[in-house]
């Protein structure tokens, strides 16, 4: 694999530690931070010249798939003559997904957005709600979830950590539950895997990570209690039949309340008790 970036480098870099040591154990050479200077046939093979840290390389392979992304197609359309502006190469919207024109919607991966086919969908919902029914929408992507099929897979919602302290000021709390204590992980031998919960200091669950066995399955959870305002109480509460990977996401709600037992006023509380008769 060759990358001219950081792999995933859009992913939570613990998450994308994990799913990378498993990936290279495979036998994947990753080239980061390397580019591609060209590309010549061998006869039966294929060699790519690349540089990384003023150095050059010649990688040979058998094949070669090229993984460049793709971009809004606009040109063509005459959106000047309807008076819709563009925006970094897409159409410029408002968080109600109108351009600037108000009588055109955009929605999908031609608004600049998140370019993921459930996040088109996500659009389509609020264009409808608002164009046929007059209800106002507002978008928002704190809600959405992706999902990267890689094994194993890695799945994000929300607010990072970072993000998050950014945003709320540092009052956030980050629980971390490894797939090593989840009994059908172990069971199946797919212990490679964390679940990462950040919260407010109410407890509101504000973003969710997770890499490991059916990540984009279990990031759903935390999507729905994002979306509406869940606390952590929530996770407690409901109850996955055993074994399954999804008691993992119980575990995380009881590690969040565990580590409240060590807080100096609960600890003062807890030996007032004991004085009680």
């Amino acid at each position: 694999v060759i990358e001219m970036f950081d792999p995933l480098g859009k992913t939570d870099p613990e998450l994308t530690a994990i799913a990378l040591r498993k990936i290279e154990a495979e036998g994947v050479d990753i080239h980061a931070q390397t580019a591609v200077e060209s590309v010549e046939s061998t006869g039966k093979n294929i060699a790519l010249h690349v540089k990384k840290d003023g150095e050059s390389q010649t990688i040979v392979g058998s094949h070669l798939l090229v993984a460049t992304g793709r971009s809004m197609n606009v040109e063509d359309l005459g959106l000047e003559a309807a008076r819709i502006r563009l925006k970094g190469g897409a159409i410029r919207v408002n968080r109600s997904m109108k351009t600037s024109n108000r009588r055109v919607y955009a929605i999908g991966d031609v608004a600049g957005s998140l370019q993921f086919t459930h996040m088109a969908g996500y659009h389509a919902g609020l264009v409808v709600r608002n164009a046929l029914f007059g209800l106002p929408v507002r978008e928002n992507r704190d809600i959405i979830p992706w999902a990267t099929y890689t094994d194993p897979e890695i799945a994000q919602v929300g607010l990072t950590g970072p993000q998050a302290e950014k945003r709320l000021k540092g009052n956030i709390k980050v629980i971390r539950v490894p797939f090593t204590q989840n009994d059908r992980a172990r069971a199946e031998r797919r212990t490679d895997g964390l679940v990462k919960m950040t919260t407010d200091r109410r407890g509101r669950i504000v973003g969710a990570g997770i890499v490991g066995s059916q990540a984009g399955e279990l990031i759903s959870f935390f999507a729905y209690a994002i979306a509406n305002r869940m606390n952590v109480s929530s996770l407690t509460r409901f109850v996955a039949p055993y074994p399954t990977v999804a008691e993992i996401l119980k575990r995380a709600g009881n590690a969040y309340y565990l580590d409240k037992l060590d807080n100096p006023w609960l600890a003062r509380l807890r030996s007032f008790n004991r004085l009680l008769p």
